[in-house]
């Protein structure tokens, strides 16, 4: 029996959910190494003139997505984040 191709489609979505951002890979690799990759793909326009902003003012992502890697990437960026249950809430 061969193999099958896949692919598998990471998003990010706003709390309407409407698709900020869109990353297409092959359906073997894991989610967490594309947690970068698809928040740095995030542009939102603006209203009226400027450059789209591409920062989110927080995360929210489930537990696949929990590694000491990705909470360093989003504190280098200044984002902040909540990962699953038990993780970081984020400040109101």
């Amino acid at each position: 029996m061969q193999a099958q191709l896949t692919s598998r489609i990471h998003l990010a979505v706003e709390q309407g959910q409407r698709p900020l951002s869109i990353v297409i890979t092959a359906g073997q690799p894991r989610d967490a190494p594309q947690f970068g990759p698809v928040v740095e793909a995030i542009q939102v326009p603006r209203l009226g003139r400027g450059r789209p902003r591409q920062r989110p003012g927080r995360v929210r992502a489930d537990k696949a997505h929990d590694s000491r890697k990705n909470r360093a990437y989003l504190r280098r960026r200044g984002i902040s984040h909540h990962s699953g249950p038990g993780g970081p809430r984020p400040k109101s």
